[in-house]
């Protein structure tokens, strides 16, 4: 049974500033955090049906190629790594594949719709869009 207080309290919440952040009445809502490059891999390798083992190893057929590369575009778009770091992350590959791998996506994004759709569903499940 509501209580006198407690009406009191979410009728200030029906008249809230526009500028103050809101407060969810009646149920805890969890901390939102930081997507992590982990969490990018895995991400894609979920997307795409690969390993993460095969996205950061040596492979070069197509099924490997686009995740790596999508993972490398989203890790320097989304959470501002180096290229230099995500050479590292990837087999210690040199930086300027790394370079080339993110004009690859940027440019397939313009021109090849199945590839946008792909990017997008991969940055909605990390939360990025």
């Amino acid at each position: 049974m509501p209580t006198v207080g407690s009406i009191a309290q979410i009728m200030s919440k029906l008249h809230h500033d526009p500028h103050i952040e809101e407060e969810h009445v009646g149920f805890e809502v969890p901390e939102k955090r930081a997507a992590t490059f982990q969490d990018v891999m895995e991400a894609t390798s979920r997307y795409y049906s690969v390993s993460v083992q095969d996205m950061v190893g040596v492979s070069r057929v197509r099924e490997i190629l686009i995740p790596r590369q999508i993972a490398m575009y989203i890790g320097k778009k989304y959470l501002r790594m180096s290229y230099v770091r995500l050479g590292e992350l990837f087999s210690n590959r040199d930086h300027t594949t790394v370079m080339n791998a993110v004009e690859k996506i940027e440019k397939k994004t313009q021109n090849d719709p199945q590839i946008l759709r792909e990017m997008r569903a991969i940055e909605r499940d990390l939360g990025f869009v």
